[in-house]
């Protein structure tokens, strides 16, 4: 065997051993973090809204997390959403929603109705219809769009 064919097959090994340390390093640095997170159960942001009489609802998969505004936005992350909001609030004075909560001090907004044709037209949904220390807020949920990818 020539110089130049021991050379080479010295070079060949060394890449092998150097492939081989690299994974055992890489099973190494996994199992010192531990397991991964699994990935999360993406929520049905299409389900059926059921209001109860006074007109607020939740949809069934939004945990509850209180007023922990850091956990609601990495679960809104987390599920790749795209979020918009309807405040009652900036609703005109006289529409009747307003005038129950605001001015009848109800605990009703089953007359507000917030969706616009264009959220429902880009595949927005109502993700909750819920009372907030700023009043009555209603959230829509799309799927965020990734790179590429529709929502």
């Amino acid at each position: 065997m020539e110089n130049n064919q021991i050379a080479g097959l010295l070079l060949s090994g060394s890449a092998i051993f150097a492939a081989i340390g690299a994974v055992h390093m890489s099973i190494r640095a996994r199992r010192a973090l531990g397991p991964a997170a699994p990935a999360p159960q993406l929520i049905d942001i299409d389900v059926l809204m059921a209001r109860d009489d006074s007109g607020w609802w939740t949809n069934p998969g939004v945990p509850d997390v209180g007023e922990d505004v850091t956990a609601w936005k990495e679960w809104i992350e987390a599920q790749q959403l795209e979020i918009d909001y309807a405040m009652l609030e900036d609703e005109d004075p006289d529409h009747p929603a307003y005038v129950a909560y605001y001015d009848k001090g109800e605990n009703s907004v089953a007359a507000w109705d917030a969706r616009s044709p264009r959220r429902q037209r880009e595949g927005w949904h109502t993700l909750s219809i819920h009372d907030s220390e700023d009043g009555p807020v209603w959230v829509f949920a799309r799927r965020a769009r990734l790179e590429g990818k529709a929502p």
